[in-house]
């Protein structure tokens, strides 16, 4: 069984977890999944995951609840390349498998506390009941 936890690797590895579709039936534009090392959740669209594969930096796996997993690789077909999980029996494992990435919220950082001077000009300190 293959370890995705390895750390003597020099490829990076991602336990794919969600896909991003263009329509239902539609193809694959992204993988959303944890590194392996650092457990930092990403999302990396198709034509990166792609890239990053057949350059050799980063191995994609996808895992059902019961362990089974398959690697995922590029195939070209029509001229096209896209992301594949090659069929070994168990459904669960496959990139069509799993669920559909939940779009991310932006979350706005409020500014950093600084506190401000008051300018002169508001006369702050001066007694102002002599004004």
């Amino acid at each position: 069984m293959l370890n995705w936890r390895t750390k003597g690797n020099a490829m990076k590895t991602i336990l794919v977890r969600c896909k991003s579709k263009s329509a239902p039936e539609g193809r694959i534009e992204a993988v959303g999944g944890i590194d392996a090392i650092t457990g930092a959740e990403l999302r990396i669209s198709e034509d990166e995951a792609i890239r990053q594969i057949e350059a050799g930096e980063t191995r994609f796996i996808v895992r059902d609840a019961l362990g089974h997993q398959a690697v995922v690789e590029v195939e070209r077909r029509e001229g096209r390349k896209f992301l594949i999980t090659r069929r070994d029996g168990i459904i669960t494992d496959n990139l069509g498998a799993l669920p559909d990435c939940q779009p991310k919220p932006i979350q706005v950082s409020p500014p950093p506390y600084r506190p401000v001077q008051p300018a002169r000009s508001h006369s702050v300190g001066a007694d102002w009941r002599s004004l």
